[in-house]
């Protein structure tokens, strides 16, 4: 997974490089980590947790492929992520309402400043047992 612009690729805003991960990015938040695919279907579907990406960023592969749904709201398109173990993330397009599902391993995301491109993009992330434990401690029943 890479930002790149200018012929230079970094990691995304909320994520730092990490020589021992397969994407070479991973969340700055250490209580996060991205989920391994469908290979472990031991990481539970409430446990994911998206990670923005910041503004003016798109996918390269959104301007060639169509929405893999449209008329939906953010939080249904990540609920679409969430139950498809290949998705890595999502774009959404806010004033088109559609949803872009990202299922193939990331290196291409793009600074965009173009009006029609107003995409929100979220790196699907697992929350591992730190921040899961303060999760339910701040959970009252």
């Amino acid at each position: 997974m890479g930002l790149c612009t200018s012929g230079r690729c970094s990691c995304p805003p909320n994520f730092h490089g990490d020589p021992l991960s397969k994407s070479g990015c991973t969340p700055t938040d250490a209580s996060l980590a991205l989920p391994s695919g469908c290979i472990d279907r031991k990481e539970s579907n409430s446990s994911v947790f998206y990670v923005n990406l910041g503004s003016e960023l798109d996918y390269f592969a959104n301007g060639f492929m169509g929405p893999a749904k449209r008329d939906i709201s953010l939080l249904a398109c990540q609920d679409l992520c969430t139950r498809n173990c290949s998705c890595l993330g999502t774009f959404y397009g806010n004033s088109s309402a559609s949803c872009y599902l990202l299922e193939n391993p990331l290196g291409s995301i793009m600074g965009s400043s173009s009006s029609d491109r107003k995409r929100l993009g979220y790196m699907k992330t697992i929350v591992v047992s730190s921040r899961a434990n303060k999760l339910n401690e701040d959970t009252v029943v």
